[in-house]
């Protein structure tokens, strides 16, 4: 429980500074990674769009996150649109910088991003910002997403 407590007051501390002049994330995500990544490469965490219920992530760049021992700590992208994300870890194997579907993941959380609000949106829980979802169910609304944890 400390070490989740402990990783949240970092998350929290980075929130507050914003994306740093150094590269550090600005916390909008952060968890601990559970079990043990399997093989060799470098390990990552990313950021990248998916299709979520309908909503399809249009030109969403993928992010890369920060370790903190056994935790993380990542920005989710800067988007203007409408869109899903999954965050997850990964062991780069062949040294791209990139996800590839052959190297072994983590499992995911998934991310809305919505522009505005309306109608069917708010019956759905989806609020304008980020949401945290579980399926197509709101976990939380607005940033940022402090204990969102990961397994390997």
């Amino acid at each position: 429980m400390q070490k989740v407590h402990l990783l949240g007051l970092v998350a929290l501390f980075l929130v507050s500074c914003g994306q740093s002049s150094n590269g550090l994330p600005n916390g909008d995500v952060s968890g601990e990674i559970r079990g043990t990544a399997p093989g060799e490469g470098t390990l990552k965490m990313t950021a990248q769009g998916i299709g979520l219920g309908g909503i399809v992530a249009a030109n969403v760049p993928q992010v890369t996150g920060t370790f903190v021992k056994t935790g993380y700590v990542i920005s989710l992208p800067a988007v203007t649109e409408t869109s899903a994300v999954e965050v997850f870890a990964y062991r780069d194997r062949n040294g791209n910088g990139r996800y590839d579907l052959t190297e072994p993941r983590t499992s995911g959380r998934n991310f809305v991003y919505l522009k505005r609000g309306s109608v069917v949106s708010s019956l759905a829980g989806l609020q304008p910002g980020w949401n945290l979802m579980d399926g197509l169910r709101v976990v939380q609304s607005g940033a940022p997403f402090i204990g969102v944890h990961l397994t390997w």
